[in-house]
């Protein structure tokens, strides 16, 4: 249904009647680049009037997250940040609705543009409140929690005992200031352990506290779950909704990063 949206929406466009008279250039060039941005979303064949160098620089056929229900304000204002000033996601009304611009009670699918995972991008957002990343974040609590979008997580962020967490009452972005380093490597010793290995009690050797708390963190990473060593208690492994692109997309809470 929602590929025939689209279809739909775009056979509109190219078939609307566009008189020279009255038409700016940049309204012409306007109606041309959404045909041609429709084009790439149904990863369609060259069009007629598209040049053989725009059909070179189409981007990669933006991939399906899922489908989002926007339910309240906070979630447009969301959705505005990622589709303004720079478009790095696109939304699709689902139904008979037919306004593209974010509505509270809609629901949309939504599309994901390179720029969503692009990493320079990434690296030079600002690690602030209500920013980008948080966006990124709603983004990805919308998609997440649809119904519809169940079976897109591969593995979720596997934490072991071993690893203290900050309090919820803190603010997790402070980790990555330098002035917070010597505090998180002030661990308390009150860790899980592991029980000197029988080779070596049987020998007359016993190993101290933090070293058995120690060997239960180092047997934890060799068999950590999810195969992303230690990434994998940060960020986590997701599939694309539309089956013919069957690469995985990852993300990580705490840095609001796709």
């Amino acid at each position: 249904n929602l590929e025939q949206s689209l279809t739909t929406t775009k056979n509109a466009l190219q078939g609307s009647q566009l008189e020279a008279k009255g038409l700016t250039a940049t309204e012409n060039a306007e109606h041309h680049r959404l045909v041609c941005e429709y084009a790439s979303l149904l990863n369609e064949p060259q069009l007629k009037d598209e040049s053989n160098a725009a059909y070179k620089r189409r981007e990669f056929q933006p991939r399906y997250l899922g489908l989002v229900h926007l339910s309240d304000e906070t979630d447009v204002l969301a959705m505005n940040m990622l589709l303004e000033p720079d478009e790095i996601i696109i939304i699709v009304p689902v139904g008979n609705e037919k306004v593209f611009e974010p509505r509270v009670g809609q629901v949309y699918g939504v599309f994901a543009r390179m720029a969503l995972f692009d990493k320079k991008r990434d690296d030079g957002l600002p690690m602030e409140s209500n920013g980008v990343r948080d966006a990124q974040r709603r983004l990805f609590a919308l998609v997440s929690s649809h119904v519809s979008n169940k079976a897109m997580v591969v593995t979720p962020p596997s934490i072991p005992p071993t690893v203290k967490l900050r309090s919820d009452d803190e603010n997790s972005t402070r980790c990555f200031d330098l002035s917070e380093l010597v505090r998180d490597c002030n661990v308390d010793l009150d860790l899980p352990k592991e029980p000197t290995p029988t080779s070596m009690a049987e020998n007359g050797l016993d190993l101290r506290d933090y070293q058995q708390s120690s060997l239960r963190w180092m047997l934890d990473k060799e068999k950590e779950a999810t195969g992303l060593g230690l990434s994998g208690e940060l960020w986590h492994r997701l599939h694309f909704q539309d089956p013919r692109a069957p690469v995985h997309y990852f993300f990580c809470e705490l840095t609001g990063s796709f």
